[in-house]
């Protein structure tokens, strides 16, 4: 068995007739789908911030997580190189939080742009964990 994690781009690349074998060895498939709205993206900011630093005291004001969400579009690969630069950024001048004139500094280095407004909330943890039940349990026999 094979667990392979990839971004967007992966569905499509095994598509292709070079990987048509590959793909047909992928057993269970679940799709993380973007973090959907900002009270999301402060939960997993939070949560990486306390296994990181083991600490939960806010460190983005709530200027800068909107910005995070709408810069990132709820990706967690680019929430996480978002808020990498921001919080270096705030390291290098001395400052104790992360705001808004550091989300957008550390957005234009990363050369992001805000694509679209406000996607529909969802929880992307408990729907993949549910699809991968579901599958399970339909290869095990149970309904």
């Amino acid at each position: 068995q094979i667990v392979l994690l990839g971004q967007r781009n992966l569905t499509p690349l095994l598509q292709s007739p070079e990987l048509r074998q590959l793909e047909q060895r992928i057993s269970i498939r679940c799709e993380l789908q973007p973090l959907g709205n900002v009270s999301e993206v402060n939960s997993y900011i939070a949560h990486r911030l306390a296994v990181a630093a083991g600490r939960r005291t806010p460190v983005f004001g709530r200027d800068a997580l909107a910005l995070v969400h709408r810069y990132s579009e709820g990706v967690p690969r680019v929430i996480n190189l978002l808020c990498d630069r921001a919080l270096t950024a705030a390291y290098a001048s001395a400052r104790d939080a992360v705001e808004a004139d550091l989300v957008h500094a550390a957005a234009q280095d990363l050369r992001l742009r805000v694509l679209r407004h406000g996607a529909e909330s969802r929880n992307w943890f408990d729907r993949a964990c549910q699809a991968l039940m579901r599958r399970e349990l339909a290869s095990a026999g149970v309904s």
